[in-house]
């Protein structure tokens, strides 16, 4: 939400852009001039994404990558490299081997914030539980895959009675996660997702 950020100091701020659409990247014009700029990687990517990927960094608005698996530490010779929430880094052989190829690492959502990730940065927002590429509106409703489909406020419900939304990601074809609730953290660095 670009409203949110407008009331965001750009001082030492980076701006992870998360499209919702690879394909059009129009919302980067709602973006303030002044933040540093990376771009959030999807989790699954196959040889079309990554191709879209690169031209899509190739335009040379982008000084980093958020990575969130290890296709995404290609880009570490060139860009900045973060890598995300997904790496799952729990324990410091993780850390010391992404820190080859990231200039920052986001700790795992998982364990509580122990003394030795103080130099890794928390995320804060909705985690993705798991990443899927076939669509539910095609797999459960029959639906026909479409260019200009209307995928809004999809969800699934437990057996338990839990419900969690669904959120969709276009890059050659579509992508889908299943988000947890927000996860509150309030640490000093901090990777705020405010999708």
């Amino acid at each position: 939400d670009f409203e949110q950020i407008k009331n965001i100091s750009p001082n030492n701020k980076i701006f992870i852009f998360a499209p919702k659409n690879y394909n059009n990247l129009s919302e980067l014009n709602n973006i303030p001039q002044n933040y540093k700029l990376f771009l959030n990687l999807p989790n699954i990517a196959n040889t079309y994404d990554v191709k879209l990927i690169d031209k899509i960094l190739e335009s040379g608005k982008f000084c980093g990558v958020m990575a969130n698996n290890y296709w995404g530490l290609k880009y570490h010779q060139k860009l900045d490299v973060i890598c995300g929430y997904p790496f799952n880094v729990a324990n410091c052989f993780s850390k010391q081997i992404l820190s080859k190829y990231a200039t920052e690492i986001v700790q795992s959502c998982e364990p509580k914030l122990y003394p030795e990730y103080e130099d890794c940065l928390s995320y804060c927002g909705k985690v993705a539980l798991m990443t899927f590429a076939h669509c539910p509106q095609k797999t459960c409703y029959d639906k026909k895959c479409e260019e200009n489909c209307k995928f809004e406020n999809l969800s699934y419900k437990s057996e338990s009675g839990k419900c969690y939304n669904i959120r969709r990601t276009v890059l050659s074809k579509c992508y889908f996660e299943l988000l947890s609730k927000d996860i509150d953290n309030f640490a000093n660095k901090l990777i705020k997702d405010l999708r």
